[in-house]
């Protein structure tokens, strides 16, 4: 509440300490009472977040967006702005993967006339107006996601890809312990995937296994999991931008790529020039007609 700058105007309200501020939330909007309230709270929580800045070294959000390319996709229920800041600051090295905000992100851009998605502030492609910025879901019981089009729009994606999907990894995500409703959508379109006894989930969660395996359970096949404290004990890391490939390789054709681990620089420039290697990979098998596989080994600079 400190950090935020809510305790000041909780108070004001007579709201007692010790409340979350998804019930404060949840039972200011369900009232309809006090509604300068909530707007207040929406206003200072966007605010907060819109100010948020990605240092200029190298980050876990430049590892992700990185390892990644553009046939996969990133859904997220964060606000902040720092996967979509860098994949802004990484795109001239490759197309970035998918993104999709599944709580709204206060980095993104709407253009409802023209139905685009972008950069808050950007113009938008088709009447070259600013995307204005879009307000948040915030946490309610009875979210009503379909009501809202982008946010509608934002789930089917997701949806879409989760149902074609051949690897997955939640980064720690608690969202479907404390949101029933996203965790059914999720476990109803995942158990439909027809690849799905041959997919890999990947947890990384610093929560105790057992605890792990309980929550997530219900989206393992078999032996089919893996569970990480860290994003660098994962198939992201240990075969960068040929996750999917590495996991074919090593389960349908029985050859264990070697690895090349995503080294840890913490030059952003550094990391950038070391995936320039993998990406030029990528652009030669395309463009001859290749399979791409897991053989190139780049130096690391």
């Amino acid at each position: 509440m400190d950090i935020v700058g809510l305790r000041d105007l909780l108070a004001g309200a007579r709201i007692a300490e010790g409340t979350d501020f998804e019930s404060i939330y949840d039972e200011l909007v369900s009232s309809g009472r006090n509604r300068d309230l909530a707007v207040e709270l929406e206003r200072r929580v966007f605010d907060y977040f819109a100010a948020m800045r990605s240092p200029p070294v190298a980050t876990i959000y430049d590892m992700l967006i990185l390892s990644l390319r553009k046939k996969d996709l990133i859904a997220t229920f964060n606000w902040d702005p720092f996967l979509m800041q860098a994949s802004r600051r990484n795109m001239h090295i490759a197309c970035p993967p998918q993104l999709v905000f599944l709580h709204g992100n206060v980095g993104c851009g709407v253009c409802h006339q023209d139905r685009q998605v972008g950069f808050a502030g950007q113009a938008c492609p088709v009447c070259g107006k600013p995307f204005p910025q879009r307000r948040l879901l915030y946490p309610v019981r009875q979210k009503n996601d379909n009501q809202d089009p982008f946010i509608a729009g934002e789930w089917q994606r997701f949806r879409r890809f989760l149902n074609d999907a051949y690897m997955v990894t939640i980064f720690g995500s608690s969202a479907p312990a404390a949101d029933l409703e996203a965790r059914e959508l999720m476990l109803d379109v995942w158990r439909n995937n027809p690849s799905r006894e041959l997919a890999q989930v990947e947890i990384v969660d610093v929560k105790p296994e057992r605890q792990l395996r309980s929550a997530w359970g219900d989206f393992f096949v078999s032996h089919h999991y893996g569970i990480a404290k860290t994003i660098h004990r994962t198939y992201l890391s240990w075969f960068p931008r040929r996750s999917c490939e590495a996991l074919y390789s090593q389960t349908m054709m029985l050859r264990p790529p070697k690895t090349n681990p995503i080294p840890r620089f913490r030059n952003l420039a550094r990391l950038q020039s070391w995936t320039k290697a993998l990406v030029a990979e990528e652009n030669r098998c395309e463009k001859e007609g290749q399979a791409l596989w897991c053989e190139l080994h780049p130096d690391t600079h």
